[in-house]
């Protein structure tokens, strides 16, 4: 497979500043996340379209939950996207959540990679919704 047919890999620069984006009226209550119902499919060939639906929920909304459904695929990739997109709300001032603690084929992909082990307070309070330890 030729390399420029590859997919290339995400980047926190994949997500502008909210000032590059055209700003919409938010009708919810304040301090009420936006909850965004993730498709099953969370693999890299899908992962130009969450990441589109990411920046557009993040440009409408101070925070945002993430809903997982246990039953979904994941892959690298998409862990890879959620991470870039945390950094960013971050540094927007914005918060990314998820709905629920991660399980099945998210929670092994982490597994596999090698995250679980080595996570500091703040990924697993994102990803298994723990406490931090003051």
């Amino acid at each position: 497979m030729a390399e420029d047919s590859l997919p290339r890999r995400l980047d926190v620069r994949d997500f502008p500043t909210i000032e590059s984006e055209t700003m919409m009226l938010d009708t919810r209550p304040l301090n009420d996340p936006e909850v965004l119902q993730l498709e099953p499919i969370l693999t890299i060939r899908h992962g130009s379209v969450l990441k589109d639906k990411l920046l557009a929920a993040l440009s409408r909304s101070d925070a945002v939950e993430l809903s997982i459904d246990k039953n979904s695929e994941a892959d690298l990739s998409f862990v890879q996207l959620i991470e870039a997109a945390r950094l960013q709300a971050s540094r927007q001032g914005k918060a990314l959540s998820l709905a629920s603690p991660v399980e099945g084929s998210v929670l092994e992909t982490l597994e596999r990679a090698g995250l679980t082990t080595a996570m500091t307070s703040q990924s697993r309070a994102f990803w298994f919704h723990e406490k931090e330890k003051q």
